[in-house]
């Protein structure tokens, strides 16, 4: 007997060879695992990688100076408009305060009072110090003839009446002469007085020109003005803001998290990356402030939490850069070491450079050193072209060369 053997299956002939669906269908789960754990990683990155390393949002800002009044005023005229270069000194706008200018002619009558209070008093010392040696004078003379009577009446020559006379005009002389040293006194004790009265009057008054100076707002620094607080023909209250300007050293204002897993020093190198391009920059101050994050930095149907303030100050060459390249309060990037976007970056920029060095050595070995007017000519067609490492036809115009 025979046995019988069950029928192939159709679906495991051995003449098909299913070895390059099976490999096709491992790649497939593998690019779908690999698109996965990166969406994790994105997703991971997104809610808690700036706190496993720093990676902080961040603002480009200068020192921010509010031109304001002390007093009550008018806004006249504007020059000047928001983000416009002023240098110090240049005009803003003008101004008018009724108060200032009746603060201004009170001063003015009050230190007049002064000069002329002060000129009579000098007048008047003069005065008495030129009639005080007349007094003695006459005080010697009438001693003199009272000496004289009283001789005269000790000897019958001469009547009381005299004496009496000559005597009380002598007293009359001391008094007069008593009352002008008094006089002198007083005046030189005023003198001193009035003086520092003026001098003080005088710098009151010089403040106050100074502080209204005619009206005139200037610029105290060299900067950008950010904003203007009133319009033209507003009235402005005590202390009432007239524009913002921004001056000084750009830095930028980064905003870290409060519970954080990484620490953070004064005076720590950090990255500041502005669109692809990788700044340096230096840890400046860290701020016992924890503040809000701006509505820019925020999550789209996120919490509105607190971050802590840091300033990061910028190297030379960083800060030309962010000068001619980006304007205040541009959004940027604080980051450390470990950032993955960062290392990214320098990954890049060290392969662009591999591929400079190696498209410069290729050149080299090409055109044999330093090219001739026919590489000159080849550079000029491949550039024109657009086209790089075109092997067939550098070949081509290399042979017909």
């Amino acid at each position: 007997m025979r046995r019988i053997s069950r029928p192939t299956r159709v679906d495991n002939l051995k003449s098909e060879s299913r070895g390059k669906v099976k490999k096709q269908g491992r790649i497939g789960r593998s690019v779908y695992l690999f698109l996965v754990v990166i969406f994790l990683l994105y997703l991971f990155d997104i809610f808690f990688g700036d706190r496993i390393y720093m990676s902080a949002d961040g603002m480009i800002m200068r020192s921010a100076f509010t031109v304001d009044r002390d007093f009550q005023a008018e806004l006249v005229s504007l020059r000047v408009e928001e983000g416009q270069r002023v240098a110090k000194g240049d005009l803003l706008g003008k101004i008018s305060s009724t108060r200032m200018l009746d603060d201004l002619y009170d001063k003015s009558m009050e230190r007049l009072d002064l000069e002329s209070r002060l000129s009579e008093i000098r007048i008047r010392k003069k005065n008495i110090d030129s009639q005080i040696p007349l007094a003695k004078e006459n005080i010697e003379a009438l001693q003199e003839s009272f000496d004289a009577y009283s001789q005269l009446k000790s000897q019958g020559l001469s009547g009381r009446g005299n004496v009496t006379e000559t005597g009380v005009e002598l007293l009359e002389a001391k008094r007069e002469l008593a009352t002008l040293r008094s006089d002198r006194k007083v005046v030189e004790e005023e003198i001193p007085r009035l003086e520092i009265m003026l001098e003080r009057s005088g710098d009151t008054l010089d403040r106050l020109r100074s502080i209204y100076n005619e009206g005139r707002v200037t610029a105290p620094f060299e900067g950008t003005v950010s904003r203007i607080h009133r319009n033209v023909g507003q009235a402005l209250e005590v202390g009432g803001d007239i524009l913002t300007i921004h001056h000084g050293r750009r830095y930028v204002l980064a905003y870290l998290p409060v519970g954080r897993l990484y620490n953070v020093k004064v005076s720590e190198p950090v990255t500041v990356r502005f669109g692809e391009n990788l700044l340096p920059g230096r840890v400046e101050n860290i701020y016992p402030l924890a503040t809000e994050l701006p509505e820019e930095f925020r999550r789209l149907f996120g919490a509105i939490n607190r971050r802590q303030l840091v300033r990061i100050m910028l190297m030379d060459n960083a800060e030309n850069f962010l000068k001619d390249e980006a304007p205040l309060f541009t959004p940027v990037t604080v980051s450390g070491d470990w950032d993955p976007v960062v290392l990214m970056l320098k990954f890049k920029d060290a392969v662009s450079r591999g591929v400079s060095v190696v498209s410069s050595f290729l050149h080299d070995a090409i055109f044999d050193g330093p090219p001739g007017d026919t590489a000159k000519k080849v550079s000029s067609q491949i550039d024109s072209m657009r086209i790089s490492c075109d092997w067939e036809l550098v070949n081509k115009v290399t042979i017909n060369a």
